[in-house]
């Protein structure tokens, strides 16, 4: 727009024939210092850019001419090399991290599992000993409750089986001629004898040499599972 407007106000002010000769005086007039600093631009562009083509190559010849650089192309090479390795171990810990934290909560679960079981399992032994301790060292254990009495059958008529008394063992005459050792007020010392094993009435119809007498068959007259232990080790069956 402001080309143009000069362009007419030339055309009125004079009586110029040569309508080309007042375009290209304008136009030049008015473009002249644009042009003049692109040229000044264009000059400088082409100086910088052989001074950057002069540095580069005076770098590649003491790139290539100096011991110093080989060792820098070492160094570099050598900080490829570690940082390489440390995204790799860095992967690895962060899959290990996770690994692991998954695998927590599994074992602590599976841990108080365990716990749980051998807990239960050493409440139930300490039972078990104490019941057959009892049993054993008392002498006295709990009579277990009667089974009830059923009529005899023709199946089943052999009378119950006690166990017999075990039999005092005499003591051997003295070979040597001296009188059995006694206590100081006279009363011979106690020997040992040996130790008898608490009695338990076995149900109607038990026979311990029949292999088919379980420990179900022993509960259904009322006992218990301690009486059938301490039974299976006075008859085994």
């Amino acid at each position: 727009d402001g080309v143009r407007a000069r362009l007419i106000g030339a055309f009125q002010q004079g009586n110029h024939n040569d309508e080309n000769s007042v375009v290209v005086h304008e136009i030049e007039s008015i473009y002249a210092p644009l042009r003049q600093q692109v040229n000044e631009s264009v000059s400088k562009q082409e100086q910088l850019v052989e001074n950057i083509r002069r540095a580069n190559q005076q770098f590649q010849n003491e790139k290539q001419g100096n011991a110093s650089s080989e060792m820098r192309e070492e160094i570099l090479k050598n900080l490829a090399r570690a940082y390489d390795a440390f995204q790799e171990l860095l992967n690895n810990l962060k899959e290990g991290t996770t690994f692991y934290s998954d695998l927590t909560p599994l074992l602590l679960k599976f841990q108080n599992k365990a716990s749980d079981f051998v807990f239960a399992r050493k409440t139930e032994k300490e039972d078990l000993m104490k019941d057959i301790q009892r049993g054993i060292v008392g002498g006295n254990p709990s009579q277990p409750t009667k089974p009830p009495v059923y009529p005899p059958s023709t199946a089943s008529s052999y009378p119950p089986v006690v166990a017999p008394p075990y039999p005092q063992q005499p003591l051997a005459p003295s070979t040597s001629g001296q009188p059995p050792a006694t206590a100081p007020d006279g009363s011979a010392l106690p020997y040992p004898t040996a130790y008898m094993q608490p009695f338990f009435p076995m149900p109607p119809g038990y026979n311990p040499y029949n292999p088919f007498f379980n420990m179900s068959e022993f509960i259904k007259w009322g006992f218990t599972e301690k009486h059938y232990s301490i039974v299976c080790l006075v008859a085994p069956p």
